[in-house]
């Protein structure tokens, strides 16, 4: 039967159960891009278009000056491992401040005292108002089951330097 204005085809699955459609034949939108909670609630699994992985979670911290940023994922509860993806930090200087390197570190367990899973470095020039962000994706580092995840600086950066730490990641069981 060939689509027509008005007309609202609900195409079936193998099992004969109705799929809601993709598109009202009234508006001529595609009701996927449209993205309402209401249709979005309507559709089945096949017909999902997500962006983030389910239970995805964010963490942030903007300290004040001279202040270590921390962020910490709570443990998940037997067998669930925290899996993070993604880093955003920065050191930077409200005033001229001593030039300096700053370790950021992800650590498997709570601040301070979690074994340190991986590292990096980042740079703070005595410059005023200089800000120095390290954006880091495409990562997998995957915690221990049952175990809080840190990602953190190893110290403050000194006087006049701020630092701050976006994360996210998700959860595997």
């Amino acid at each position: 039967m060939p689509i027509t204005e008005g007309t609202n085809v609900a195409p079936v699955d193998n099992a004969g159960t109705k799929i809601a459609p993709l598109y009202d034949g009234v508006s001529a939108f595609f009701l996927i891009r449209r993205a309402t909670a209401a249709i979005l609630a309507a559709f089945r699994a096949e017909s999902a278009q997500l962006v983030a992985l389910p239970g995805e979670w964010p963490l942030n911290a903007a300290p004040a000056a001279n202040t270590v940023a921390s962020v910490t994922k709570a443990a998940g509860g037997a067998g669930v491992r925290h899996v993070l993806k993604s880093i955003s930090a920065a050191v930077g200087a409200v005033a001229v401040p001593a030039a300096t390197i700053s370790t950021l570190q992800v650590r498997d367990g709570a601040s301070g005292v979690g074994p340190v899973i991986w590292q990096t470095y980042i740079g703070v020039e005595a410059v005023a108002g200089k800000s120095n962000p390290r954006d880091i994706v495409g990562l997998n580092i995957v915690g221990s089951a049952n175990t809080a995840m840190t990602v953190e600086f190893a110290a403050a950066s000194g006087a006049n330097t701020f630092q701050s730490i976006s994360a996210t990641g998700f959860d595997a069981a």
